[in-house]
């Protein structure tokens, strides 16, 4: 992602906005700038920085925790 630098910008906004739309990124949680922060630092050249932005935008999630998958967890940890 670094390496495509400022050009790549308006791809990824629009890739988070997919996300967004879909349910599966908020902003808020990941911590992701607005569209208008991350265009106007594409004009100035500056690209997503680093794994930082990467990692929040692009790691596989573990599904969200339902009672059933807490205590078979529980039961595994039992038995190790």
């Amino acid at each position: 992602m670094e390496k495509d630098g400022a050009d790549a910008v308006p791809s990824y906004v629009r890739l988070i906005e997919i996300f967004e739309a879909a349910g599966n990124l908020d902003r808020a949680v990941e911590g992701l700038a607005s569209n208008d922060d991350l265009l106007r630092r594409a004009q100035e050249g500056h690209g997503l920085r680093g794994l930082t932005h990467a990692h929040r935008l692009f790691a596989p999630r573990p599904p969200p925790a339902t009672p059933s998958s807490v205590a078979s967890q529980a039961r595994w940890r039992d038995t190790v």
